[in-house]
């Protein structure tokens, strides 16, 4: 694992290289005092982790991090700083730019506690790049995997519901839950309506990988906490139809297409992508669409509280969330009342 460090003291450099080393971490050590061929370097190589001091001469710490990631998207980044920086430092690590700081000065103690903690992380983000890697960004991969399997269509459906939803999970652990949620939801509302037991495996699955697009959507985008710009909604937008082609390629999951694409389509013609209207759109679509919506609306986020259930029903008769089928509406609200406010209980809504 490749570490560079940077700061204007060269003093401070050799410092830290000689203690590291007595570390034993197995780190690959690079140091450099000037912080515009440090840029240069990060561009150059290959670094697992950037240690750099804030307060420098040409480019701050903050600014080589903000560069950082974005010519090295797995370089995890710690930031060196004294105290009088500390409001610029909870600001960093607030957004994400600075995964670790390390006081100045600083004991070996604490050194070599934040230097495992990272590369701890690091080790953790490297597998969860590598699932991605593999499994996301490859469809032949999951198209050759169907075809090997001998199992059982319903278990073989399984194994790739799964390890779709490992994806999902590496990628959003809330997009995760919320699939989760809306899987559980949808197949709950379907046996209250007393659809076939086909339709309700339908719901399942759909319910699952509903989001499954949302993975190969850029992290700035569907991490964003602002609304977003009308560029990126409309990327955004994309997601159902990214999950359908998806789907389409493994003949075991392929029923599930359909359903997944037409998830965000309203009856009254105001939905995406195709503006579908009323019974144009599969009734298991509307019926994700619906308590796809509901969950967004509950659950808790990083970026805002979960609504009362009483809000959020009515928020969706009223058609702010979208215009939804009024007599599916209605028996959305049966069902809620059926399961006696135990929604909460049932879902994992932190």
């Amino acid at each position: 694992m490749k570490i560079l460090i940077v700061d204007d003291e060269v003093s401070v450099l050799n410092a830290l290289k000689r203690q590291i080393n007595l570390l034993d971490l197995a780190l690959d050590i690079d140091i450099e005092a000037d912080s515009r061929i440090a840029k240069d370097r990060m561009l150059e190589n290959k670094y697992d982790i950037l240690l750099t001091d804030q307060m420098m001469p040409y480019i701050e710490g903050l600014e080589l991090i903000r560069y950082t990631r974005e010519v090295s998207e797995y370089t995890v980044n710690i930031l060196m700083t004294g105290y009088s920086d500390f409001n610029v430092l909870i600001s960093a690590i607030n957004e994400g730019r600075v995964y670790q700081y390390l006081p100045k000065p600083w004991t070996e103690a604490e050194l070599g506690a934040v230097l495992e903690k990272t590369i701890n992380y690091k080790c953790e983000i490297d597998e969860d790049a590598y699932i991605l890697s593999q499994y996301l960004t490859d469809k032949k991969n999951w198209i050759n995997m169907s075809k090997t399997l001998q199992s059982e269509i319903s278990d073989q459906k399984d194994n790739l519901a799964t390890a779709f939803m490992r994806i999902i999970q590496v990628k959003d652990y809330a997009l995760y839950q919320h699939a989760t949620n809306v899987s559980a939801l949808a197949e709950g509302f379907g046996r209250f309506l007393l659809l076939s037991e086909k339709q309700i495996d339908l719901l399942k699955f759909a319910g699952l990988l509903h989001d499954l697009g949302k993975i190969v959507i850029h992290d700035r985008i569907v991490f964003k906490k602002e609304r977003l710009d009308e560029k990126e909604y409309e990327h955004m937008k994309r997601h159902p139809l990214i999950g359908a082609q998806v789907l389409q390629e493994i003949p075991s999951l392929a029923y599930l297409a359909e359903v997944v694409e037409q998830h965000h389509e309203r009856v009254d013609g105001n939905g995406y992508l195709s503006g579908l209207v009323g019974e144009n759109i599969r009734y298991e679509a509307q019926i994700i669409g619906l308590v796809d919506a509901f969950d967004a609306l509950v659950s808790q986020r990083i970026y805002k509280l979960g609504m009362p259930t009483e809000v959020a029903l009515e928020i969706i008769s009223s058609g702010k969330a979208g215009l939804f089928d009024e007599v599916l509406v209605e028996k959305f609200h049966e069902y809620v009342a059926y399961m006696n406010g135990g929604i909460r209980k049932r879902l994992r809504i932190e």
